[in-house]
């Protein structure tokens, strides 16, 4: 097993999750060395900084120069700082500028992975289990309860704003009736 290698997928997975919930007509996304979503003002949902590379040399510089956006909301005061974040020694700077580090290291928020090369040896689905692509409203309804309850633990998921991903060609969505 490649550590590594899972850790980016998971990562990946991660920033390619967040982008999608960036594509609501509230939320906007914000690109560049510091990359994070946030919703329109006036509006509800998800508001973090998810991705970091700075160099090593100024990083503690730059943050120093967006701490001022950080006070004034412009950028999310929650920073979710995956393994892949750029300099390895982001944590410590982000703490000695006043951040606090609200992981705990007893209860690791892990993430999951599938290698796709190991799939065909996976058992075969119960044939009693029926899994439905989600078409209808109704449908989504039943998804979005299921992800934001399990997923973020939190109503962050509003219908009005992510219904639109129904009709997104990229998208599929499934659900146990």
């Amino acid at each position: 097993m490649n550590h590594d290698y899972y850790v980016d997928c998971i990562t990946q997975g991660m920033e390619q999750y967040l982008h999608t919930l960036a594509l609501a007509e509230h939320m906007q996304y914000h690109q560049g060395e510091v990359e994070w979503i946030s919703p329109l003002p006036g509006f509800d949902g998800p508001s973090l900084v998810f991705k970091v590379s700075l160099e090593e040399d100024t990083a503690s510089k730059h943050i120093d120069d967006l701490l001022l956006s950080l006070q004034s909301g412009v950028i999310p005061r929650t920073w979710f700082i995956p393994p892949s974040s750029k300099p390895a020694n982001l944590t410590t700077i982000l703490a000695s500028k006043g951040f606090r580090d609200l992981s705990d290291p007893e209860k690791p928020e892990w993430g999951m992975a599938l290698d796709l090369a190991n799939i065909r040896n996976l058992p075969q689905s119960n044939p009693r289990l029926h899994i439905h692509r989600v078409t209808s409203s109704s449908e989504f309804a039943l998804w979005m309860d299921v992800v934001n309850e399990e997923l973020h633990g939190w109503p962050m998921l509003n219908q009005a704003h992510y219904e639109f991903w129904l009709s997104r060609s990229e998208l599929s969505f499934f659900f146990k009736p």
